[in-house]
């Protein structure tokens, strides 16, 4: 099988992903979407980070004509013609929504509060195998996955939830005069996303190319030392920096550590230990902000892990703070 061209983490169709890749065939891809993929929703993502319209909810039919006073929820498949829109739950089930559908939440639940709209597979019959790799049948061999239809269910927001079901918004549902009148549509789908299983790709996923970061002194205005970095005898680093990136334009992260509200100094607990430094961004914050700030985070460096949500800042290597009194020095470095 030749290697997996990602893209974003290959967040799209599984059938176009399964044609780019070699000795794969229609009689085998759904034994592969297991092998291949997390639990979740797959949607596609535009270059400029929003979602396709896999799964995608919104408010229809009013009660009363040209009112804003909605009933139902439509739920989307992609915008691609002809292209449904696929799931793949936690218990190998591999669910499709071949056209759009409109639910009323009234019609489940008579009860106003905060609900959860999740999607789960509709159940046709009963299994008459194990999950096991080209089980077999009398003399026929089956895949490994079943499709399965899409089947909707509303969960208030608390409640347990079947590991069958995959929540794609949440909700409010005031009764009233009896109607359910919905409000407080929420998009939940970027939180259960598919994914390419990590252990594909020969080194980070592409995800990770949003780390291209340059470590600069705090830009003007950042911070209430203006780009001046403290460190002193008792281990406290404190000040601001900015992180300049190479590959969006006009992307800039502010990473404060100056003890103002929400960004602490930081405090090394050992003066002899090595400790990366680092900001968590998220995809989401990544592509939907131009300017952000970040508090400055630390753990020790034989416990960090690498995370697509991390970007290392800099590394604090050895206590160089001099005997005699004078300034110290910090070690770090930036990103390439």
């Amino acid at each position: 099988m030749r290697k997996l061209r990602a893209e974003e983490g290959l967040k799209i169709n599984p059938v176009y992903l399964l044609n780019t890749v070699e000795d794969i065939n229609e009689s085998n891809w759904r034994e592969i979407v297991n092998r291949l993929f997390t639990p979740g929703l797959f949607i596609s993502k535009h270059s400029n980070g929003a979602f396709g319209s896999e799964f995608s909810t919104e408010l229809t039919n009013p009660y009363t004509h040209g009112s804003t006073d909605y009933q139902s929820i439509k739920v989307k498949i992609s915008e691609y013609v002809n292209n449904p829109a696929r799931a793949f739950t936690k218990t190998g089930k591999l669910i499709t929504l071949y056209t759009e559908y409109t639910l009323t939440p009234y019609d489940f639940v008579k009860t106003s509060g905060n609900y959860g709209l999740y999607i789960k597979p509709k159940e046709i019959g009963v299994e008459a195998a194990s999950y096991l790799p080209n089980y077999t049948i009398g003399n026929q061999k089956k895949d490994l996955i079943f499709e399965y239809l899409v089947d909707f269910e509303i969960i208030k927001i608390g409640q347990l939830v079947s590991d069958e079901c995959i929540q794609i918004a949440t909700f409010t549902l005031t009764v009233t005069g009896g109607h359910g009148v919905i409000t407080n549509l929420v998009d939940t789908r970027g939180l259960n996303r598919a994914y390419l299983n990590r252990e594909l790709y020969d080194f980070y996923p592409s995800d990770f190319l949003k780390h291209d970061y340059v470590a600069t002194a705090g830009a003007a205005g950042v911070g209430v030392s203006d780009g001046k970095i403290y460190y002193d005898e008792n281990e406290n680093l404190k000040g601001s920096l900015t992180l300049y990136s190479a590959k969006e334009p006009n992307s800039r992260i502010n990473v404060i550590f100056d003890g103002t509200p929400g960004y602490p100094v930081v405090k090394f607990p050992n003066a002899t230990e090595v400790y990366i430094l680092y900001v968590e961004v998220s995809m989401e914050e990544f592509f939907n902000a131009n300017v952000i700030s970040k508090p400055l985070l630390f753990t020790n460096a034989t416990s960090y892990t690498p995370s697509a949500d991390r970007i290392v800042v800099g590394v604090r290597t050895v206590n160089s703070i001099p005997q005699d009194g004078g300034v110290g020095q910090e070690q770090g470095q930036g990103q390439e």
